[in-house]
């Protein structure tokens, strides 16, 4: 875990049992200061913004290049997922084919412009 995970999920400990907000914050800083670690301010907040963004995101988003590709992979998401009906579709015909999945912070990218980005980096590295 690096550093600035390790802060985040010190402050994450804190506000989970009912500490004050600034309090947290007020304490965090000082630490950072008092460790030389005052550069990580800014990613440490940042990273907590989208810990608890993701934490409030309770519907499921599904992403299809196109509307006839809903059907094509609905037994493959329900697996993942146990209920498609409460997914809101996103057609975007930029990930050229498969699907983008995400419910509760957690993303299942199976489409076909991540795979080929994916197979573009192995064979240029």
């Amino acid at each position: 875990m690096s550093l600035k995970e390790t802060y985040i999920t010190a402050v994450i400990n804190l506000l989970d049992t009912k500490a004050d907000f600034a309090g947290v914050v007020a304490g965090l800083r000082h630490a950072l200061t008092a460790r030389g670690h005052e550069q990580l301010e800014r990613s440490i907040l940042e990273g907590l913004a989208r810990n608890y963004q993701a934490r409030n995101v309770s519907s499921a988003v599904l992403t299809v290049a196109a509307r006839s590709a809903v059907e094509k992979y609905t037994k493959e998401i329900i697996t993942l997922t146990k209920n498609l009906n409460s997914a809101s579709v996103i057609i975007n015909p930029d990930i050229v084919g498969g699907y983008i999945y995400e419910e509760s912070g957690i993303r299942h990218d199976a489409s076909y412009k991540s795979a080929l980005l994916k197979l573009y980096r192995q064979i240029t590295n």
